[in-house]
């Protein structure tokens, strides 16, 4: 996986912030794993939905609204945090959802 997020840089003279995008890690191996749950079964209405969860190591910090650009089994889809990271001893879970375009 690739994450990019936006990071802050500082101008030395005046003082102001600025944010941009950056490549924050790269190549960093991961999973992704992909649940469908029946939302409303005790309706009779079939309104399933999809869980995805991104599982990489502990040691990486993934910023919230970063884009985190996956590669498993040659297809390339673009993800975005959509949860509190579950931390593991081995392993981190993180909640993703479809990019949506807004790092």
């Amino acid at each position: 996986m690739t994450v990019v997020g936006k990071t802050k840089t500082t101008d030395a003279d005046t003082g102001i912030n600025s944010y941009a995008n950056s490549t924050i890690y790269t190549d960093k191996p991961c999973h992704i794993s992909y649940d469908s749950t029946d939302v409303d079964s005790m309706n009779n209405v079939s309104n399933e939905t999809q869980k995805i969860i991104l599982m990489c190591s502990p040691d990486l910090t993934i910023p919230a609204g970063s884009k985190i650009i996956v590669t498993q089994n040659g297809v390339t889809i673009d993800y975005e945090m959509s949860g509190v990271p579950a931390m593991y001893r081995t392993h981190q879970e993180i909640n993703v959802e479809i990019f949506r375009g807004r790092a």
